[in-house]
């Protein structure tokens, strides 16, 4: 009788684990799309190039009026990203805007004589860390 019942699960056990399995790769695929798609949109935020021959509070004031959509992208990246990837990224985030998010410490980086091009090097390293996607 128990052989019977359970002769009878085998095919019910199997569809749910097949299920299972679709499903799993069908939110793999899907977070996988998003990632990219979050990949692409941040990259397209951060232009190095926008803020060359910029110095000074020029270049403050370009960082100040850049910097929400920077964080809008990035916060929408890091969603997608593995426990190491958000680690590295993270920290090359933390290194542009200087660890608060809300208020960034652009005069302090970038307004001294080598600003612009630590800037640019940071901008750099960000753009890398979302191509390692």
């Amino acid at each position: 009788m128990i052989d019977e019942l359970f002769s009878n699960l085998w095919p019910v056990f199997g569809a749910i684990l097949l299920a299972a399995w679709v499903g799993y790769i069908a939110y793999r695929n899907s977070r996988k799309s998003r990632l990219a798609e979050a990949a692409a949109t941040f990259r397209s935020s951060i232009v190095p190039s926008a803020f060359s021959g910029m110095r000074g509070h020029q270049l403050h004031g370009t960082l100040i009026c850049t910097y929400p959509v920077h964080r809008e992208a990035a916060k929408e990246f890091k969603r997608y990203l593995g426990p190491i990837a958000k680690f590295r990224f993270e920290r090359a985030w933390r290194a542009y805007h200087g660890g608060d998010e809300e208020h960034p410490r652009f005069i302090a980086y970038y307004i001294p004589e080598s600003g612009p091009e630590t800037l640019f090097l940071r901008l750099e390293v960000l753009k890398r860390a979302a191509n390692q996607t």
